[in-house]
């Protein structure tokens, strides 16, 4: 049984904490974060600061298993990226590297700046709206560990929109909720467009990954 095989939370969360005193993340605490399903994820408070003052990191860490249900087994082909049994030399290198963090390294550098003039009042108001991802700091492919750039005051449009916005709104609010929705549909639009071929065939060949990814957002759905 899947569950015979499966480590505690507490132990895995024994592990990365060890882990990570191997690293420049070493950490006085490891906190666990909700979200995600696939992934054991935490929030790290670091001995030290970073260079850009930040004492807070995320932690995600893999397993060949469910973290929300361990009797699911995952390959932890979820993390490898197969190119196929005609790859070349040169493609085996990749092997080892976490599909996920290759998507991050990918992001890090990749941010979207809009622009957008309202005409809600008489006056021309200029909206600044910034989408990017967080960073990837650092991943160990012997352990299927990534550490991330922590965001604690990031949210998402539709949570944004529910909280500040209801039928006595002024019109500056909603124009600047269209501002943000607009960057974000750019900054989606835009990585696709420019997407590398080599991170494409990458994704492409993770089949396992988009089966699980259309089971859960689709079958169960319409379950």
């Amino acid at each position: 049984m899947a569950t015979d095989i499966a480590k505690t939370r507490d132990e895995i969360q024994s592990e990365v904490f060890e882990w990570l005193k191997t690293t420049r993340y070493a950490s006085t605490s490891l906190e666990p974060l909700t979200g995600g399903s696939a992934n054991f994820i935490h929030k790290a408070t670091l001995t030290s600061p970073l260079d850009d003052g930040s004492i807070e990191v995320v932690v995600k860490h893999g397993e060949p298993y469910m973290a929300v249900a361990p009797a699911n087994m995952i390959s932890i082909a979820r993390c490898v990226s197969f190119l196929g049994e005609n790859a070349g030399s040169s493609d085996w290198q990749l092997i080892q590297q976490n599909i996920e963090a290759q998507c991050f390294k990918a992001l890090s550098d990749f941010t979207v700046t809009q622009e957008v003039d309202s005409h809600a009042t008489d006056q021309v108001v200029t909206f600044h709206a910034s989408v990017r991802t967080p960073k990837l700091l650092l991943y160990d492919d012997l352990t299927n560990t990534q550490v991330m750039e922590y965001l604690p005051k990031s949210t998402n449009l539709k949570a944004y929109i529910n909280w500040h916005l209801n039928s006595a709104a002024p019109a500056e609010l909603k124009s600047q909720c269209h501002a943000l929705g607009k960057a974000i549909g750019q900054y989606i639009s835009a990585f696709h467009h420019n997407t590398d071929a080599k991170l494409r065939e990458t994704l492409k060949a993770n089949s396992q990954m988009q089966s699980l990814k259309h089971m859960i957002n689709y079958d169960w759905m319409l379950d």
